[in-house]
């Protein structure tokens, strides 16, 4: 079967994995209160509620203390009871959908298993983050207190790296206390800083240093940000980029196909994360018939730290020739990650071939052509030698001047098989950045 279901690409780049089941309350005995008594604790290996369709993590290293809040039962039955409990109030900032919206209830903290988004900085950070604030109760048990703030890695590691003088945990700007002291009030608010490379994970436990007992966690996920560039645009040649080029033998414009390819591409890629509870970003270099420069594509990868880059184009030549192919820009011309643009664009025309032959069986994949397209430009799109986090495929899909392609992408089934390809090469994104452990 061509197009692997969302299901099976999850546990593919999740196999194998299962959280350690988080123990259930106990009894914690505050300073001036009564002792209490222990409650039974789960049998070993009992499971908790899984999540589904999202992918079952690795075991977390066991934080050693529960992550929801614990209530103190007295030996002998009391009218008020004392509860000392952690909760986590509100998450900063309000998070955004694929298409730029503020997401309502994104400031609410979800628990495990459920994740919680980060943000990715603006260009120049690289980092991605959320301020978390917490309060400890009862207030007058742990006002003017030490926190303990401890993370752990979806499967143990993550991938890439902090920046230089970048801590995990910090103080967010404006705060009134350290992010390891609680105020009067019993409260704090921590900044969690993490790589910001698309699908890093990892759960936050945050722990009283007077009682570590009382504790509470969070899971985190970094969004995969991918950037969709429809070829040419407008009725103006712009540097880098000319209005059109290409068109079939029936006067469809290749401009138009970009751009047609590119908004079924920008709605498959949502659905499939999202639809899988994966946080995303989609964002396009046009949406409308506009031209923009070669370098201006580039940096909107750059800006709103792309993890794939994705330029769509159609060929054209003697109304002949047929095949799908991947425009490279050599490491001669200063591609500083070649053979991570090169593994991008490998699996997407892959994927696209494969859902055209759904349709037409002479469909194949042609040898890449050297180019340095101003869009392939890594200094354009922010990378370097050292830290280079965005991946850029540059596809011709297909050589529409060709009779036979001019009937398989403008005919009558033209909608089934630009939705086709649209998903296949969807998945193949997911893959990519899945699988890059850069």
């Amino acid at each position: 079967m061509l197009l692997l279901g969302c299901l099976g690409l999850v546990s593919l780049l999740f196999s194998n994995c299962a959280l350690r089941p988080l123990p259930r309350p106990i009894t914690i005995p505050l300073p001036g209160f009564p002792s209490a008594q222990p409650q039974p604790q789960p049998l070993p290996g009992q499971p908790l509620p899984q999540p589904n369709p999202y992918p079952q993590p690795k075991p977390y290293p066991q934080p050693g203390q529960p992550t929801q809040p614990v209530t103190s039962v007295p030996s002998t039955p009391t009218p008020n009871p004392i509860q000392a409990s952690v909760r986590f109030l509100s998450l900063q900032p309000q998070l955004v959908s694929a298409s730029g919206k503020a997401i309502r209830g994104s400031t609410s903290p979800v628990a495990p298993p459920k994740i919680n988004g980060m943000v990715k900085a603006s260009y120049p950070s690289r980092v991605a983050y959320r301020d978390v604030e917490v309060q400890f109760q009862p207030a007058q048990a742990f006002a003017n207190t030490a926190v303990r703030w401890q993370f752990s890695a979806y499967g143990g590691s993550l991938r890439g790296k902090l920046p230089n003088g970048v801590p995990t945990f910090s103080t967010p700007p404006g705060a009134a206390v350290p992010f390891n002291r609680l105020d009067a009030r019993g409260r704090t608010t921590v900044r969690v800083s993490l790589p910001p490379k698309g699908l890093n994970r990892g759960r936050v436990v945050v722990s009283s240093a007077v009682n570590p007992q009382v504790s509470n966690a969070l899971d985190f996920v970094v969004p995969s940000v991918v950037v969709i560039d429809p070829g040419h645009g407008g009725h103006v040649n712009l540097a880098g980029s000319s209005a059109n080029n290409s068109q079939t033998p029936q006067g469809v414009l290749e401009k138009d196909l970009t751009l047609e390819y590119g908004k079924e591409l920008s709605g498959a890629v949502t659905r499939l994360f999202e639809g899988n509870g994966l946080p995303v970003r989609v964002a396009m270099t046009r949406d409308r018939d506009v031209n923009v420069t070669g370098r201006n594509r580039a940096e909107v990868a750059r800006d709103v730290g792309a993890d794939a880059f994705v330029t769509i184009h159609f060929n054209g030549f003697d109304g002949t020739k047929r095949g799908t192919l991947e425009v490279q820009r050599s490491t001669a011309k200063g591609n500083v990650n070649f053979h991570e643009d090169t593994g991008l664009a490998t699996r997407m025309i892959t994927a696209a071939v494969n859902a055209l032959r759904i349709f037409d069986s002479q469909a194949y994949k042609r040898e890449p052509v050297a180019f340095a397209t101003s869009v392939s430009n890594d200094s354009y799109q922010g990378n370097t030698a050292s830290d280079h986090p965005v991946r850029h495929a540059y596809l011709e899909l297909e050589f529409i001047d060709n009779p036979q392609v001019a009937h398989l992408l403008t005919g009558s089934t033209r909608h089934r098989v630009r939705a086709t390809v649209a998903q296949s090469m969807a998945q193949a994104i997911f893959e990519d950045i899945a699988s890059h452990r850069g």
